[in-house]
């Protein structure tokens, strides 16, 4: 078969040209041999790049997005999903989540102390907000700001992580739902919907490491609907009290 590179007035091709064609001819090849050959010469190459080289290419959305490699991961045994927790710096519980809270509401929002299991008198449900913060003014102003933790990745969770802030709405004067990045990345359409729908709550992505990924922030408008004076001024002083 003859390659015809179209040359104008030169007489030759430039080099570009010609490893463009001899590129084109490697791509007809590649795609008719089998995946397992396929996979050798991946293989090979992989283990002659650097790790700047190898990292790039895992990351690049153009081969692997980011919720391909969530499933490719899923799919395999246990070790898969072991190195998906890994790379994600997945929580193994919500407790772990508490110090990059703290340190969050701290750093962010000049919150003096922070309390978690904080009590919440919601008329007819026995309620705990998961990690809350506390801060004063100088002119006796008072401000604090309740924050659901979730690492249950189930779409009955969402719901309720929602469900929960909306109470803590009553006794905050802004809330917040702290979702892992796994649980961010399986649920993230059903998050974003019910952000959507309600705007009294803002949503926040953490990991183990204290890296936070700030999704949206509470509506101050739409909060007013949801203060309750007295839960809001019985958090107060319990935040007040505790050490």
């Amino acid at each position: 078969m003859w390659i015809n590179i179209k040359l104008g007035d030169r007489s030759v091709p430039s080099l570009e040209e010609v490893m463009k064609e001899l590129g084109k001819q490697l791509d007809k090849k590649l795609q008719d041999l089998k995946i397992d050959y396929l996979l050798r010469i991946l293989l090979i190459l992989a283990s002659k790049m650097d790790k700047r080289s190898l990292t790039k290419l895992i990351s690049d959305d153009a081969y692997f997005p980011l919720a391909r490699i969530v499933t490719l991961l899923e799919k395999q045994d246990l070790d898969g999903k072991e190195i998906l927790f890994e790379i994600l710096d997945e929580p193994a519980a919500e407790i772990d989540l508490r110090k990059p809270v703290d340190a969050w509401l701290t750093q962010e929002h000049g919150m003096q102390k922070t309390a978690y299991e904080v009590p919440l008198p919601v008329a007819g449900r026995s309620r705990a907000i998961d990690v809350c913060g506390y801060k004063s003014g100088r002119l006796g102003e008072v401000k604090v700001i309740a924050v659901e933790l979730k690492i249950d990745p189930q779409r009955g969770s969402i719901d309720k992580a929602f469900g929960q802030a909306l109470d803590n709405a009553k006794g905050a004067n802004e809330s917040y739902v702290v979702f892992s990045p796994y649980v961010y990345l399986k649920q993230a359409e059903a998050i974003m919907k019910k952000n959507k729908d309600h705007k009294e709550v803002g949503v926040l992505i953490v990991n183990k490491r204290g890296v936070t990924i700030p999704v949206s922030k509470p509506s101050e408008w739409s909060l007013k609907d949801y203060h309750d004076t007295d839960v809001l001024n019985a958090v107060k002083e319990w935040m007040k009290q505790s050490k």
